[in-house]
């Protein structure tokens, strides 16, 4: 009798794994977010990114769950990719949910209400804390020059001065970087999202610095202008000040001498009536 029950236990283990997995897969919700391409607009403008989010107003991404089985999709929970916090804790973004009549399955909309370069990212949408999918916000890169902490696009440096110029890059997927420069054009630096010039000169750096990035989206740049003043520049205001001081010599002169003239006539002293 021992026998004849140890032997069925394997057979009574495989049909008890069978018939677990039978309910596992009556129960599986599936889930699944739609990626959202972004379209960016031209700038118009000679300095700063030339493609920009524009003024938006809102961007959405939509989750889709349903379930064949006994388990119905009643809960949805939005996240950034690399964080476990509601995406809601930023009062910008909304959810909105909607579950079928019959219970098996749902929609639920996140909203990002005016948008700016970081929110072009992943989203997580999880499914009854179980079930889960990830959703992409897709554009060309989005691009930041900054100097010393500060957006900037047109900097004015002395000869022998130094600086460090970020390109910060955002949108999704990330791009790659490269550094090129209106004066120099076979300056090209790749993989450095910093550019370090030092002891800039008028003739090697003045001019446009280019920050490049593409991905299969698109391209997009950011230029900045490196505004290297001459070393001679100083010598202009110090030309027109002599000028002006010229100026006033003379006519200080010729108003004393004519004073003078003046005095002598009245005097009796000009030397003509003689």
């Amino acid at each position: 009798m021992s026998i004849m029950f140890a032997c069925q236990s394997p057979i009574a283990a495989a049909v008890l794994q069978l018939l677990l997995a039978a309910v596992m897969s009556a129960q599986h919700i599936n889930v699944t977010v739609d990626d959202v391409s972004v379209s960016l607009k031209d700038s118009g403008s000679l300095t700063g990114e030339k493609y920009t989010l524009g003024k938006l107003k809102r961007l959405a991404i939509t989750c889709r769950a349903s379930s064949s089985g006994v388990l119905s999709p009643s809960s949805f929970f939005w996240r950034l990719e690399n964080s476990n916090s509601s995406a809601t804790v930023d009062a910008r973004i909304t959810v909105d949910t909607k579950l079928a009549d019959n219970g098996l399955s749902g929609t639920s909309v996140l909203n990002i209400n005016y948008p700016v370069k970081s929110d072009i990212t992943n989203f997580v949408c999880i499914v009854n804390q179980t079930a889960s999918a990830t959703g992409r916000f897709l554009s060309a890169p989005l691009l930041t020059m900054k100097v010393d902490g500060a957006n900037e696009y047109d900097v004015a440096m002395w000869p022998g001065e130094s600086v460090a110029i970020l390109c910060l890059v955002e949108g999704n997927p990330m791009g790659d970087i490269r550094w090129t420069k209106s004066v120099d054009p076979a300056f090209n630096l790749t993989n450095n999202n910093t550019l370090y010039l030092s002891s800039v000169s008028y003739e090697a750096d003045r001019g446009y610095i280019t920050c490049a990035s593409k991905n299969r989206y698109g391209e997009n740049t950011a230029r900045l202008f490196l505004r290297v003043k001459s070393p001679l520049s100083f010598l202009t205001p110090l030309v027109a000040i002599g000028c002006e001081i010229v100026a006033i010599l003379v006519i200080v002169v010729v108003y004393e001498l004519y004073n003078k003239r003046r005095r002598q006539v009245v005097d009796g002293d000009d030397p003509k009536s003689e």
